[in-house]
C-alpha cells in the first residue's frame, strides 16, 4: 500500500531516502460491497470495500458461473 519494495526491508523509513508527503486533498477513491466472503469476519461486519479507481492491484468482479 505504501510502494515500499521489498529490497527496503530493515530500512529506517523515517530516515533518507525516505519522506512522508502530506496531500493537499483527498486521494480518488471509489467504493462498493464486498463479494466471495464469508464466516466471522465476512460481508455483514465488513459490507464495503474500498480502492483505487485504476489500480493494477484492485480484483476485478467476477461474477461465479452458477450464480444467477
Amino acid at each position: 500500500a505504501l510502494g515500499v519494495p521489498l529490497a527496503a526491508n530493515g530500512s529506517d523509513l523515517l530516515a533518507p531516502p525516505f519522506s512522508l508527503e502530506v496531500r493537499v486533498g483527498p486521494l480518488a477513491h471509489a467504493t462498493g460491497p464486498r463479494t466471495g466472503i464469508s464466516g466471522a469476519g465476512g460481508a455483514a461486519s465488513y459490507p464495503w470495500r474500498f480502492w483505487v479507481p485504476g489500480d493494477p492491484g484492485v480484483s476485478v468482479y467476477r461474477r461465479h458461473p452458477k450464480s444467477h
